[in-house]
């Protein structure tokens, strides 16, 4: 968290990082194409799984503001996961471009496997500390 904002002003930081995160998803996956580079087979993967583990930290660190929102690590996964699902829907209507249910898979699984380091790194540092 933010040390210098309070709780209020948090929430709003990071709620509105979490909608401009989700629409510069949304812009990309509008576009006809994307220029790439090939380095390895399958790296658009792991581009997915960055993008949707990024969206989950953020998911995370939004969703903790709002008190009500338990269990918070759930919520953030399945935001990221939910809007995956729906960013592969939506490019099935954009020319140029397909519905790939491994995207969506890896989309899944980067937002998971960040929020379980995040959570061991959190663990771990509570263990030291204690």
């Amino acid at each position: 968290m933010l040390p210098y904002l309070n709780d209020s002003n948090q929430r709003i930081f990071y709620s509105f990082a979490l909608i401009v995160y989700s629409g510069l998803i949304y812009l990309l996956s509008d576009r006809p194409g994307m220029i790439t580079l090939d380095l390895f087979p399958h790296q658009d993967k792991l581009v997915h799984g960055i993008a949707y583990g990024v969206m989950a930290g953020l998911g995370r660190m939004a969703f903790l503001c709002w008190p009500q929102v338990k269990p918070v690590d759930l919520w953030a996964w399945f935001y990221a996961a939910l809007y995956g699902a729906s960013d592969e829907w939506h490019q099935s209507f954009v020319p140029g471009r397909e519905v790939d249910f491994l995207d969506w898979g890896a989309d899944a699984l980067g937002a998971a496997l960040v929020l379980l380091v995040w959570r061991y790194w959190r663990s771990r540092a509570a263990r030291i500390n204690s």
